[in-house]
């Protein structure tokens, strides 16, 4: 009798202590879970910060386009179950794109143009390398205005210490007059009404 209790005791012992492990898994599995969904890049804590960041950069490039666009163009963060990255644009008397990437040329380019502003800003690069690429060329004669003044703006402000242009665009070349101008090619362009190729050897 005493041993059938002994095993009887040992067997309850061993369900007990089977219990208490799947409880415990039980528990790890629950704490995964949540530590999962707290570092996702679609919710949780990670998630919220990102997006409240994003809100505040999104926030600083409008002001920036604001200076610059004639019309009413803005950037929004597009709040769904899940963080997409999609941002869409809002320009008054159209239906909203889902996404900058369905703006015209010359939108892309002064949103572009802001986000590298505002990006060096966020990163604190006092000597962020901008580079523009034929930038302006399908502007109007007010938007060209605008940027050019915004560009040389940057640029006296020491703000960015090193600006690449690539330009056929006279109006934006000879806004700036403290910059090295190089001429690969004389044909088919309008040379500059100053000096250029003073500090390179064209070979």
């Amino acid at each position: 009798y005493s041993s059938s209790m002994l095993s009887l005791t040992n067997q309850r012992e061993y369900v007990d202590t089977l219990k208490a492990e799947v409880e415990d898994l039980a528990f790890q599995i629950e704490a995964s879970k949540r530590l999962v969904k707290e570092l996702s890049p679609n919710e949780g804590l990670i998630a919220e910060t990102l997006y409240s960041v994003l809100k505040n950069f999104i926030s600083q490039m409008n002001q920036g386009i604001k200076r610059i666009a004639s019309y009413d163009i803005a950037i929004s963060l597009a709040k769904t179950e899940e963080l997409d990255y999609m941002f869409p644009v809002s320009i008054k008397g159209q239906e909203p794109s889902d996404d900058i990437k369905q703006t015209s040329r010359g939108q892309e380019e002064i949103i572009n143009l802001i986000f590298q502003r505002v990006f060096a800003d966020f990163l604190n690069l006092k000597s962020y390398r901008m580079s523009l690429d034929e930038f302006g060329a399908s502007f109007d004669e007010h938007h060209k205005s605008k940027v050019t003044d915004i560009i040389k703006l940057l640029v006296e402000d020491e703000q960015d210490t090193q600006l690449f242009l690539v330009s056929h665009d006279p109006q934006i070349y000879n806004a700036l007059p403290n910059a090295d101008i190089f001429v690969l090619h004389a044909d088919n362009i309008v040379l500059p009404d100053r000096p250029f190729n003073e500090h390179v050897e064209m070979c």
